[in-house]
């Protein structure tokens, strides 16, 4: 068996990696496109089998990608190849190509031979926009990285090697810094609360979606100008992820808005709870193992009031919850879905 990831992700991210693990584990021939050539495509997708689509921004990047992308699909489906569509976020997180991206989704709930999401609130809101993809979509949980993020250290010995002696909560903003990430409005939050007890760590570089070059560069001056923050703005290699996770007391992810999140599974990976804006995702997780919030108004009152036991509390919830989204049974629901 072969599989073509087809776009192939611009970073090779945790979650492509579970996959290619999966891939090798079973004698699955595997191939990337990230090219836009026709040609390409199907030099190296022609002797596949199955085609997974991930992420889609390069396709939507503009009206050639889409047609090269829509044509690629229409041909592998006439080769009877299978079409295995990955729904990370239905809506783009950036909302720049207005006409493009629902165009291009609606092509994918079409040609598609299997769709997949990561909870079920998202799959019956797709079935109940698209009626028709009701036979073909399944929900798979997102798994944790801990076969791409072994753990081989402590908490002490991350918070040592980062210079952490004090007992302040260390919250983590974790990955790429990206505008609908909301980090600028936590700043502002910060700014007003008392956060004497809390220590703010900005680990992750700034990514090129930026529309606006001015925004990106003035929030990363904030971000530099801003007191008692520790920061890492550079991309975090895979063997230095634990050093900040450990470090960290708990994540957050202040995001304007999100469909899944991968940023909380690796928090889940290293057992730590998330103060996140409340979705369907979250409420998915089952015992209520995060720290939620609805508007501005509740975070900042959770970031006045929160302590190391409430921290505790919920990670005792979430480390009763790792082994049910490991990537081993990942790997068994994944299975049918390509063998299938």
């Amino acid at each position: 068996m072969k599989i073509l990831f087809f776009p192939g992700p611009s970073i090779i991210n945790a979650y492509y990696k579970v996959l290619l693990e999966y891939c090798k584990a079973h004698g699955i021939e595997t191939a990337r496109s990230d090219s836009m050539s026709l040609i390409s495509i199907l030099r190296k997708g022609w002797s596949a089998d199955l085609v997974h689509i991930n992420w889609i921004s390069k396709a939507e990047k503009n009206y050639w990608n889409l047609m090269i992308f829509s044509l690629s699909l229409v041909i592998f489906r006439a080769m009877g190849k299978k079409i295995v569509w990955t729904i990370h976020n239905y809506a783009p997180h950036e909302n720049t190509h207005k006409v493009r991206s629902p165009m291009l989704r609606f092509i994918l709930m079409v040609i598609s031979t299997t769709l997949y999401t990561h909870y079920d609130e998202l799959s019956k809101k797709l079935i109940a926009e698209f009626p028709f993809i009701d036979g073909k979509i399944q929900t798979l949980f997102h798994p944790t990285f801990e076969t791409v993020h072994p753990r081989t250290s402590d908490t002490s010995e991350a918070k040592s090697g980062l210079g952490i002696t004090d007992h302040k909560i260390n919250i983590l903003f974790f990955g790429y810094i990206r505008k609908y990430k909301g980090l600028s409005e936590l700043l502002d939050l910060f700014k007003r609360t008392d956060n004497s007890h809390l220590r703010l760590m900005v680990v992750g570089s700034v990514d090129f979606y930026w529309e606006n070059p001015d925004e990106k560069y003035n929030l990363l001056k904030r971000i530099v100008q801003y007191p008692d923050i520790f920061t890492h703005l550079e991309f975090v290699e895979d063997d230095q992820v634990q050093l900040y996770a450990l470090s960290a007391d708990v994540f957050i992810v202040p995001y304007l808005h999100y469909d899944t999140s991968g940023v909380i599974m690796l928090a889940v990976t290293f057992g730590k709870t998330v103060i996140a804006r409340r979705s369907p995702f979250t409420d998915s997780f089952h015992g209520n193992p995060f720290i939620l919030y609805d508007n501005e108004t509740e975070l900042e009152k959770i970031l006045t009031n929160i302590t190391h036991k409430t921290i505790f509390q919920k990670e005792k919830v979430i480390q009763k919850l790792q082994s049910c989204y490991s990537s081993a049974r990942f790997y068994q629901l994944l299975h049918l879905i390509y063998t299938l």
